[in-house]
């Protein structure tokens, strides 16, 4: 496995907001609150990522086989009704992405001191960082790929 590290995940509040709050708008005082999250999370998250290529032998229903590349071994990964996706692929990258345990110790701390807004307003940010970093693994799966002339499918997430 290779560890992708120096993700860099920039927060636009009115994105923010706009993911927290679609189609209405949110008061003064949440929109304070969320630009006061976001300068924390700058702070508390540090996304990263694991990934492996591997080899894909089989598509079975909503489970792929996949091959380690590295050496013998074998799994049937369930990533649902959407597995026939990768029915031509050949090659694909797995990974797990994090954004660290600094960020949900502090929301868990929030919580503790009596302040369930800003606790749900930085663990809502969190989850869109969590996003942001996988979506720095697509990019640099989709950049391998346009290196190489392959394809790219839609991302699978299961669980």
């Amino acid at each position: 496995m290779t560890e992708l590290k120096d993700i860099e995940i920039t927060f636009d509040p009115d994105e923010i907001v706009s993911a927290l709050y679609p189609g209405r708008k949110p008061s003064e005082k949440i929109l304070f609150e969320t630009r006061k999250v976001l300068e924390q999370v700058v702070k508390l998250a540090h996304p990263r990522a694991l990934y492996v290529w591997v080899d894909v032998a089989a598509v079975r229903g909503e489970q792929i086989e996949l091959v380690s590349r590295d050496g013998p071994g074998r799994v049937l990964l369930t990533v649902g009704p959407h597995a026939d996706l990768m029915a031509k692929a050949e090659i694909a990258l797995v990974s797990a992405v994090t954004i660290g345990e600094t960020l949900d110790t502090k929301v868990r701390a929030l919580n503790g001191e009596g302040k369930p807004l800003e606790s749900y307003l930085l663990d809502s940010v969190g989850v869109i960082a969590l996003a942001k970093t996988g979506d720095a693994v697509r990019a640099y799966a989709e950049s391998e790929a346009a290196l190489r002339k392959w394809g790219v499918s839609p991302s699978l997430a299961p669980g």
